[in-house]
């Protein structure tokens, strides 16, 4: 059983000035029928444009934004359908480390407070310390394990750099105990030594916590760091899901080629390898076009691409798993 599965799930959003009165075409089709599957102790790494519906995603998951439609499975239950005390229960296990460490940090609380907060919020449950002293302990336990220094617990966040409080961030969000962590575009913010400083530090808690990740980034250096899985993201859907290793050395999908022949790399004897790039603009939200959602940009585009909608498949083996949806592999 997957620790979390996604089936079908859709959102869009009005754009519309009365929204009674709203056509198809003022509605933003933000995520569109997708589906995708998390095991326990795996890092999923989701990448994709800015503006695909990767951060919304992350939001329907923790069920901060509510689908218009789909399921969620979260730890063998239907997690659409819990309300209020089972709901906040649940959510302990999925955790969620935003963007912008200075933004997900109450400036009016100690680094010490920060952290303990959703201790002492749970601090009735079991497993949790009971009171101060034992909160106190389990702070400078966790603040030990995120490798910051234990004398900033009595700074403000305004006083700590933007790694160290990112790693407040994941000390706050593995309080909970949790089994699932969400991390969108966590380290994109940061310096890159220091980007590299926090990447190794969640590897290392996925490896020895056994703590499972959803990552949404677009820089496909941290994909070849801390990726096992790797989903392509494209105008809210999924077009190619591989493992890491299988998606960089064989990608299928014209789009993730386009992807991996953006990238630099810093290697001057290959500077003048043979290139392509996509041509035209990324499609509107709200004017998504028929058949393919990327035929208007595919160099490899056919006439059938613009009339029928490709559905993700698998094309591996027996002993891997690589989806991907296009007609080219019809």
């Amino acid at each position: 059983m997957a620790l979390l599965e996604l089936k079908n799930l859709n959102k869009k959003f009005d754009i519309s000035a009365n929204s009674f009165f709203a056509k198809e075409e003022d509605k933003l089709h933000v995520v569109n029928d997708l589906s995708l599957s998390l095991e326990e102790a795996e890092c999923l790494v989701l990448v994709g444009e800015s503006g695909c519906g990767k951060s919304t995603l992350a939001k329907l998951v923790t069920r901060i934004l509510d689908c218009d439609s789909g399921e969620i499975q979260f730890l063998g239950e239907d997690f659409l359908a819990l309300k209020s005390s089972k709901l906040r229960e649940k959510r302990k296990a999925m955790q969620m480390i935003f963007q912008n460490p200075f933004s997900s940090l109450d400036p009016r609380f100690k680094i010490f407070d920060s952290i303990a907060e959703p201790l002492r919020i749970n601090k009735a449950q079991e497993g949790f310390p009971k009171n101060e002293a034992e909160i106190k302990d389990k702070v400078y336990e966790l603040m030990s394990l995120v490798e910051l220094d234990p004398v900033l617990a009595t700074k403000f966040p305004h006083q700590c750099s933007g790694g160290q409080n990112q790693r407040v961030c994941i000390a706050r969000a593995i309080a909970s105990k949790p089994k699932l962590i969400i991390a969108d575009e966590a380290v994109s913010a940061l310096d890159v030594s220091v980007q590299w400083v926090v990447l190794k530090l969640m590897k290392k808690l996925k490896e020895e916590l056994g703590i499972s990740f959803l990552f949404i980034t677009h820089d496909l250096a941290v994909v070849k760091f801390i990726a096992d899985r790797v989903a392509v993201m494209y105008l809210g859907e999924i077009v190619e899901m591989a493992s890491k290793d299988d998606l960089f050395k064989n990608p299928k999908h014209p789009y993730t080629r386009a992807l991996l022949n953006a990238a630099p790399i810093p290697d001057p004897k290959i500077r003048d390898r043979e290139r392509f790039f996509l041509e035209g603009e990324i499609p509107k939200a709200n004017k998504i076009p028929a058949g393919c959602a990327f035929h208007t940009r595919c160099p490899e585009r056919f006439e059938a691409c613009s009339q029928e909608k490709p559905i993700l498949k698998d094309l591996g083996d027996e002993a891997k798993v690589h989806c991907v949806s296009c007609l080219l592999y019809k």
